[in-house]
């Protein structure tokens, strides 16, 4: 999957999953991520790092979506070419959330890591995607 079409997928997915769970949670981080959401899928990748930095820093996002905001927040870092932040806050999101395959698939995606990928799949069989980018990359 190249990355424009990973991007999509995985802001759409992401803002779906902060959505979902915003009604019980404090509007202003669940706003705040969103917002980060649209502003990577604009390509202003600057505003949503400060966006999501700032729904992370608000204390009001549950664990899961506090998750997701930190993948989201790498997807912005690793399009800026910033790979180290990218992948400090794709493990910050799986050390929230080990069990969230979204976190493994992205940070498999960007760093092509095969051990990523197989827990991703691990933790979701269907997980197309994850199967996908494992045969690519992992079976040599």
């Amino acid at each position: 999957m190249n990355d424009s079409r990973f991007v999509s997928w995985l802001s759409a997915a992401l803002l779906v999953a902060i959505t979902a769970s915003g009604n019980a949670l404090g509007a202003r981080g669940i706003d705040d991520a969103n917002a980060g959401s649209a502003a990577v899928q604009r390509g202003q990748y600057d505003a949503a790092i400060q966006l999501f930095t700032k729904a992370i820093n608000s204390g009001e996002l549950s664990p899961d979506n506090l998750a997701t905001a930190y993948v989201n927040r790498g997807t912005a870092h690793y399009l800026k070419k910033e790979h180290e932040q990218a992948i400090a806050d794709f493990k910050q999101a799986i050390q929230l959330d080990p069990r969230d395959p979204i976190a493994y698939i992205a940070n498999g995606q960007w760093i092509w890591s095969c051990g990523q990928f197989k827990r991703a799949i691990e933790l979701k069989p269907d997980f197309q995607d994850a199967i996908d980018n494992y045969g690519k990359q992992c079976a040599r």
